[in-house]
């Protein structure tokens, strides 16, 4: 037997219990106002058939209001449920627009860490390089110059790394340095500052006719076209496609 028949009969029961006991009622009534036994049963019985008539009333009309008035209740229960859940909704998706609106401006700070370190990490090579050179520089000219044009040599080469204009109001005079020294010393500097092709090998030779006595009065055509001249046994500094061991 299923569920549903227990509870059927549970509230049948209950019911017909109910009719009796009204019945009952009416009856002790009538008997303690002193009615005859006819009057007795038939309102024992009218008893009975009105508890009938309160469930059928019941069930007919009192159900369908209270089932309708339940399910308003649920509906407006449900309604603002919904509501509650769009408006969680909502508070979430402004939530969430805030934080995407605050990520660009921590991507912006991380990017702005990046490049800061990148540019710390740039000057720290641009100075290592520049060392290098001048290590090189004063290595190469000890012997030739003098100690006054060996600092203004050393600045000069810094100039050209900075991509400064060099005067020619001071030349260097080297001593025991041939033209192809100098152009090598050129072709090198040049190369280890980033040189890759010879269309830009312009500024060199500028830098080489501002800064040594002996190439001032060539043009800077003649010496770019001799930076690479072939070294020979008389010839002191030569060319180097890395500076990297005076480091």
């Amino acid at each position: 037997m299923k569920i549903k028949y227990f509870e059927y009969i549970a509230i049948y029961l209950s019911v017909f219990l109910a009719c009796i006991f009204i019945g009952y009622a009416a009856r002790e009534y009538f008997i303690r106002n002193g009615a005859d036994e006819f009057t007795i049963n038939l309102f024992f019985w009218v008893g009975i058939g009105l508890g009938v008539l309160i469930f059928v009333f019941v069930i007919l009309f009192l159900d369908p209001i209270v089932t309708w008035t339940v399910k308003q209740f649920s509906k407006n229960a449900k309604s603002k449920l919904v509501e509650k859940q769009e408006t969680d909704s909502k508070n979430t998706q402004i939530l969430n627009s805030v934080k995407k609106i605050e990520i660009p401006f921590e991507n912006i700070a991380d990017i702005n860490s990046v490049r800061k370190t990148q540019q710390e990490i740039k000057i720290q090579q641009d100075q290592e390089k520049l060392q290098i050179a001048l290590n090189y520089t004063k290595q190469e000219f000890a012997l030739y110059v003098s100690d006054k044009d060996l600092d203004f040599l050393c600045d000069s080469v810094a100039s050209y790394s900075r991509k400064e204009s060099i005067s020619d109001s001071i030349l260097v005079e080297t001593k025991n340095l041939s033209t192809t020294d100098l152009y090598h010393f050129g072709w090198n500097i040049w190369k280890h500052f980033g040189g890759s092709s010879h269309l830009y090998q312009q500024e060199i030779a500028a830098f080489l006719k501002s800064t040594f006595q002996k190439l001032n009065k060539l043009d800077i055509g003649t010496i770019k076209s001799h930076l690479t001249d072939p070294d020979t046994k008389e010839t002191v500094i030569k060319l180097q496609e890395d500076l990297a061991e005076y480091k």
